[in-house]
């Protein structure tokens, strides 16, 4: 993913810029409590999004909607391991400073 990929690139220079390694642990873990509740919204969004169209579906079996199933699937296949992969990254900064 090329938007991941200049995403880490410009964190990477913003985290490189802070001389202290202190304030760099601190950025680090602030932005770690960001993605972290980030992931768990998207998470959440998406259980509740999954169980109104199962309502619905419920409801009506003939009814069908391609854009919130493809919404679904978008966020599933792309924004959630998008969102996984820089925590990771952020982990990763993280283990580095303290090993």
């Amino acid at each position: 993913m090329l938007i991941l990929t200049d995403t880490l690139t410009t964190f990477d220079n913003k985290v490189n810029k802070i001389k202290s390694l202190a304030k760099k642990k601190y950025y680090l873990q602030k932005t770690l409590k960001k993605i972290n509740e980030k992931i768990d919204l998207n998470l959440w969004w998406l259980h509740n999004k999954k169980q109104k169209y199962l309502e619905m579906l419920a409801k009506y079996p003939t009814a069908k909607d391609p854009a919130t199933l493809d919404h679904i699937r978008f966020d599933l296949r792309v924004t959630l391991p998008e969102q996984k992969n820089f925590r990771l990254h952020v982990l990763t900064l993280l283990k580095e400073l303290e090993g």
